[in-house]
């Protein structure tokens, strides 16, 4: 009994994959989002050493400007 449990649950397994590899299921989330899934993730910032150049500070984009895919 368990030989046939195992293969049942092998098949399972390849079936589950074949469909997301197809994009039959519903899309991953990919956003960079709060866990809630409602407001942007808050900025990453970045140390870059002193280079002799200028640095400016990049404003956060708004909700309307980020690309939500």
């Amino acid at each position: 009994m368990a030989p046939k449990l195992a293969a049942i649950a092998t098949a399972l397994r390849v079936m589950e994959r074949r469909s997301n590899y197809l994009g039959l299921d519903k899309p991953t989330k990919i956003a960079s989002t709060d866990h809630s899934g409602l407001s942007g993730a808050p900025p990453v910032a970045f140390y870059i050493p002193h280079n002799g150049r200028e640095s400016v500070a990049l404003p956060a984009p708004s909700a309307s400007e980020a690309e939500v895919l």
